[in-house]
């Protein structure tokens, strides 16, 4: 059973729920959440957003090298899977990577300058870092090409805590929040 943070938005909710079931519908072991019997898969109890999934078995791996060419294999061909994912052409809940207005508007604030603006006012130090790095971070997206690159969902969680083995058996992927 599972809470949602009341700042995630909803539609980031449904996005999630729509990745695990497509992935699911491929054979990969994530938690889809389970509808209801009107085919919804978030429901909403005094104000708070609420799922449930089938709980995965299996436990993290041993910090071995062979676990870490196992997760990377296992990451690619995930991603191939996600790269064949035709979801129409409808919104997205989640910006480009490049969009660093959407990775604040969740929590209130309008744009990135805004929360310069904010930050600025407590440490002006660190609100000149962040600039710096957003800076650095969109020279970098611009050298490689990343605004001609077409939006494909990714899988940002394939550390040791989010891939449950069972032995040699891969058992569950978990925490797609932010896919």
């Amino acid at each position: 059973l599972r809470r949602y943070d009341a700042a995630r938005p909803p539609q980031a909710i449904a996005f999630e729920h729509q990745v695990l079931s497509f992935l699911a519908e491929r054979s990969w072991p994530v938690p889809e959440p389970v509808a209801t019997d009107d085919g919804q898969t978030t429901v909403e109890v005094q104000g708070a957003r609420w799922s449930l999934s089938p709980l995965l078995p299996g436990t993290p791996p041993p910090d071995e090298a062979i676990y870490l060419q196992r997760r990377g294999a296992l990451l690619a061909l995930l991603h191939a899977d996600l790269a064949a994912w035709d979801r129409g052409s409808g919104p997205r809940p989640f910006g480009r990577v490049d969009d660093f207005d959407a990775a604040v508007q969740p929590h209130g604030l309008p744009s990135f300058e805004a929360l310069l603006a904010r930050v600025h006012i407590i440490d002006p130090r660190r609100a000149n870092a962040l600039a710096v790095l957003r800076a650095r971070a969109e020279e970098q997206l611009s050298a490689y090409g990343y605004e001609q690159l077409p939006p494909l969902p990714v899988w940002g969680g394939c550390t040791s805590d989010h891939v449950l083995f069972d032995g040699d058996d891969v058992t569950g992927l978990i925490d797609f929040d932010q896919a």
